[in-house]
């Protein structure tokens, strides 16, 4: 099979990967260790993403280099099509193109060798493997981010892998119990012989036995392994099902057996894939048992406008920034993202680095989406250093010398205070300013100013009160700027952290709307709002005492429009704002938070370091947390370039809950961290763009003006509170003191 990637440009290459493929020299690609691109400074042929840069791939840790040098895995790119109507993306003559014509943008998958983990962790050479095996190793193959297996080496022919059990990793099963391996397989043990050395199991599928054996535990790993095979896909007597069994007991009381290098797929979901077939999309441009090459079915239009996603598959989609937020104020940013919508665990990951091939170990949150990131920030990320940067910084008086250095790159000892967390505050414009357009003569008084500054903290969105970094109040909401709520009166907004917005009436001739805001049922501010088309009368605000300071701002919000009708009356609330005054951070020198210490305390920007050191667990998947939530992910020892080093990056696990009333309905089962799973993309626990709306919602918001209701009973006016409200109150905000 040809591929296309002769039109790619190879950019720098930055480390990560490693396995052993079929004909690498077909699909070889390098790319620009980045998430997000910016049309303005790319080119069409540079926007490529593969299994370390985009997180809705399945990513193998242990087969990083092979990604990156022999362009195995998944990989999705933009491929201009010189008939096409738009032109390419990124181009220097119109780096403001958002249209992808149909069959330009590719994604190509190439499978890879992974070996099984009886042959590599038992030692075994070919002549030593049990000859119903077939091999030392099988070709993994992702779909759409998701584990398959080409069977027999076959691309055409993919079954999904469910269960591949870690190195390291046992399952005691006693007898008379079931193991769950994912998909309605499981493994019952039903004997275990008096004298303790064989075991009777069964393989099952949904309840229904599919093989039973007897294993005698006799030292040989040719009767300590159990082989299952079967007719399926398109072919016969195939490979889906292995395990080994380390250890039979016989107890007093209980009797098991202890598997070890479990892997199996599933026959009964098997894809045999042919060209022109159309999957999410996508047509199948080729179909080879070395690989495959699909391209979007219909041209795909990037929605280039505030927060919106582009999907071009069932759950991917496109984060654009906003128009001109590209560098020099041309072009857009662009990066693919995974829908998080559903329940279930999501790793988010920042891009590996090699410790074989680097010294330069070094995130911030345009390369680890842990970090709280705006995507029309982006420019300032990397131009500037604004927002978070997590990196390595040596000691010169340390034990144990640097990480990812040439003369020692296996060194997994991060000393005290040498994995430096940093923050540096940034500007962020009121939406209220940037969307009506007002100059800072032209802001309502009582916001004083045309921005605030937005200060992340362990990936959580705060704001550094008064522009000082050492005293951040937690951001609560922050309201897109295309985005409009629609509240009814009687009616209640939740903004998040116990915050409400209550409208209580709207008056008689539509034109003021009364309203209070509510913190955990008690009402904090209200006021009357007066829809008399100036910005000072329309925007509501509120001053309190918190933090290290008296008077300052932490609510905000624009009333564009109120509504009496017949039946319903409402009010239209846009560019609300709001901190919380109860979850303020007031930081000094010396203060540890997670672990690490604060070395620098200013208002300008906070650095802190590790307090104790840190081992990196170079073994079998294991995690090495360094914060509450943050971990680094290391692949095995050896796997970096050259087979020295490792790979390393950091990442966090987000859990999306299923709704109470399906939670109970469901059974919660239990599995091994090596189990297969749906793979989880990333984004940080509040919204994954973060320059727009920070609390997500559950319902759609109505974009639609303002329209008569159709059902419930008719709201009453303000009466009499409207002719005592209104001598105090007209056409400006009462606010309580």
């Amino acid at each position: 099979m040809e591929f296309k990637f002769s039109k790619m440009i190879a950019v720098a290459v930055a480390g990560l990967m490693l396995l052993t493929l079929l004909s690498p020299s077909a699909f070889a690609v390098s790319i620009t260790r980045t998430i997000s691109y910016d049309t303005s400074e790319t080119s069409s042929s540079g926007l490529v993403w593969d299994a370390t840069t985009f997180e809705g791939f399945y990513y193998s840790v242990n087969k990083n280099v092979n990604y990156l040098n022999d362009g195995w895995g998944e990989r999705l790119y933009f491929q201009e099509d010189a008939d096409s109507d738009n032109g390419p993306l990124g181009d220097d003559e119109d780096p403001d193109n958002n249209i992808i014509d149909e069959g330009e943008l590719i994604y190509a998958i190439t499978p890879y060798t992974s070996t099984y983990k009886l042959v590599s962790e038992l030692g075994l050479t070919v002549d030593e493997v049990p000859a119903d095996v077939g091999g030392t190793c099988y070709y993994e193959t992702p779909w759409f981010g998701v584990p398959y297996v080409a069977v027999e080496g076959d691309a055409t022919q993919l079954a999904r892998l469910v269960y591949k059990q870690g190195g390291s990793d046992k399952k005691n099963v006693r007898a008379g119990e079931s193991w769950d391996l994912g998909s309605g397989y499981s493994l019952e043990v039903k004997q275990v012989d008096v004298d303790g050395n064989k075991v009777w199991f069964s393989l099952c599928k949904d309840g229904e036995e599919l093989e039973d054996g007897i294993i005698n535990v006799d030292g040989t790993v040719e009767s300590q392994t159990f082989v299952a095979r079967a007719d399926f896909g398109d072919d016969s007597d195939q490979l889906y099902f292995m395990t080994y069994v380390e250890q039979v007991f016989q107890g007093s009381v209980d009797s098991l057996a202890v598997f070890r290098y479990t892997w199996l797929i599933d026959t009964e979901d098997v894809l045999l894939i042919s060209s022109d077939d159309v999957y999410q999309g996508f047509n199948v441009d080729v179909a080879a048992e070395d690989g495959l090459e699909l391209s979007n079915d219909d041209s795909i239009t990037i929605d280039v406008e505030d927060d919106q996603k582009t999907y071009f598959t069932d759950s991917w989609y496109f984060q654009p920034s906003d128009e001109d937020k590209g560098a020099g104020g041309n072009g857009y940013i662009l990066y693919p993202a995974v829908d998080k919508g559903q329940p279930g665990t999501y790793a988010v990951r920042g891009i590996p680095v090699d410790t074989g091939l680097t010294s330069s170990l070094d995130w911030n949150p345009a390369t680890f989406r842990g970090f709280y990131y705006s995507v029309n920030k982006n420019v300032n990320y990397l131009d500037d250093g604004w927002g978070e940067r997590l990196y390595f910084q040596e000691d010169a008086d340390s034990d144990n010398g640097p990480l990812g250095n040439g003369d020692d790159p296996d060194n997994n000892i991060i000393d005290e205070g040498e994995l430096i967390y940093a923050i540096t505050p940034y500007t962020s414009t009121y939406k209220l300013v940037s969307e009506l357009g007002l100059d800072a003569d032209e802001v309502p008084a009582d916001v004083v100013g045309t921005c605030y500054y937005e200060t992340p903290w362990f990936g959580v969105p705060y704001v550094a009160v008064e522009g000082d970094a050492t005293q951040l109040a937690r951001l609560v909401y922050k309201q897109g700027g295309s985005d409009k709520k629609n509240v009814r009166a009687g009616e209640s907004w939740d903004l998040g952290s116990g915050y409400s917005l209550e409208v209580k009436q709207v008056d008689v001739d539509g034109n003021k709307v009364w309203f209070s805001l509510c913190k955990d049922g008690e009402e904090l501010e209200d006021g009357i709002i007066d829809v008399d088309g100036t910005v000072e009368s329309q925007t509501f605000v509120a001053r309190a005492d918190f933090g290290d300071d008296s008077d300052q701002l932490y609510f905000m919000t624009y009333v564009e429009q109120v509504f009496q009708g017949s039946v319903d009356s409402l009010a239209v609330f846009r560019y609300t704002w709001l901190i919380d005054t109860e979850d303020v951070l007031l930081i000094s020198s010396d203060d540890v938070y997670q672990g690490f210490n604060v070395d620098v305390a200013a208002e300008d920007g906070l650095e802190l370091s590790n307090d104790d050191s840190i081992t990196i667990d170079v073994e079998d998947d294991q995690k090495t947390y360094f914060t509450d939530s943050w971990y680094f992910q290391p692949s095995d020892e050896d796997k970096g370039t050259g087979e020295n080093g490792y790979i390393l990056y950091p990442a966090c696990d987000i859990t999306v809950e299923a709704p109470e009333d399906e939670a109970e309905s469901e059974e919660v089962v239990e599995s091994d961290e090596t189990e297969v799973i749906e793979p989880a993309e990333d984004e940080s626990a509040e919204d994954e763009t973060g320059d727009e709306q920070v609390k997500a919602e559950s319902e759609e918001e109505d974009e639609s003006e303002a329209s008569e209701p159709a059902s419930e009973e008719k709201s009453p006016g303000f009466g009499l509170l409207t002719a005592i409200f209104g001598i105090s109150a007209v056409c400006f905000l009462v606010r309580k003191k």
